[in-house]
């Protein structure tokens, strides 16, 4: 995540899941969420979750399938 978000020219530096759940805003966005908490994060973009435990479901680490949300707090990049 830090990768495409660096890419993106939304983050500075790599950020680990404790980080990410004082990164960017609160809540969701229309287009890229991540969602952490401090042990594991993921991010959802336009729709499809991009995900280390997707590969089990898809062989790579996109998927359609969402995971619960519960235990995760949701944060989005300023301005998006």
């Amino acid at each position: 995540m830090s990768y495409v978000l660096h890419a993106a020219g939304l983050l500075n530096r790599a950020l680990d899941s404790t980080e990410f759940m004082g990164w960017g805003a609160r809540g969701r966005s229309a287009w890229v969420t991540i969602r952490t908490n401090p042990s594991h994060a993921h991010m959802i973009v336009a729709g499809l979750r991009f995900d280390t435990s997707a590969r089990r479901e898809t062989g790579n680490r996109w998927s359609e399938q969402m995971r619960s949300a519960s235990g995760f707090r949701a944060r989005h990049p300023e301005g998006l």
